[in-house]
C-alpha cells in the first residue's frame, strides 16, 4: 500500500524525503495496533524509553524502525512481528507446537531484543548454532518438573 497523495505532498514539503512504502505500512500498523488495544502514544514511547515524537515520527512512516526496535514494539503492543511486515495474521507460538513466552516479563522484550542483537553479530554459522542449542538446551531444562 503506498501513501495517500495529499500525505506525499505534505510530508515532502516536510522534509524532502519520501518514506518507503514498507515503512510507511510498518508505521501505519503499529498505530493501528496501539489504538486497537487502547495504548497511548505516551504509554508505548515510555516503555520503549523514546519520546512521543520518535513514535509519532514511526508512526507516520518517517523514521525506519530497526530490527530490534521492532521486536520490542511488537512485544509491547502483544502481536506477532511478522504482522507488521506482511499485515497478514502468522500462526501463533502455540498452535505451532511451542511454547508461548512470557510476555508478563516486562523485561522480555528488552531481553529479547539484546539476543537478536548479540546473535546477529556472531560471526559464523558454528558461533550462531552453538547459541541456538544452548538455547534449546536451557528452554528443556526450564520444562522438567523440580525435584
Amino acid at each position: 500500500m503506498s501513501l495517500p497523495a495529499k500525505k506525499r505532498s505534505k510530508i515532502r514539503l516536510q522534509s524532502k524525503r519520501l518514506p518507503a512504502d514498507l515503512d510507511y505500512d510498518i508505521g501505519r500498523r503499529m498505530r493501528e495496533r496501539r489504538e486497537q488495544i487502547g495504548l497511548t502514544l505516551d504509554t508505548v514511547a515510555t516503555r520503549l524509553n523514546l519520546t512521543t515524537h520518535q513514535i509519532r515520527k514511526y508512526e507516520m512512516g518517517l523514521n525506519r524502525v530497526g530490527a530490534a526496535r521492532l521486536l520490542e514494539v511488537a512485544t509491547i503492543l502483544d502481536c506477532p512481528v511478522m504482522w507488521f511486515l506482511t499485515g497478514k495474521a502468522v500462526p501463533s507460538a502455540t498452535a505451532l507446537g511451542v511454547r508461548a513466552p512470557s510476555y508478563a516479563d516486562p523485561t522480555f522484550g528488552k531481553h529479547l531484543a539484546e539476543l537478536v542483537q548479540s546473535f546477529a553479530e556472531l560471526p559464523n554459522a558454528a558461533g550462531r548454532l552453538a547459541v541456538i542449542e544452548f538455547c534449546r538446551h536451557m528452554a528443556k531444562l526450564a520444562d522438567r518438573p523440580s525435584k
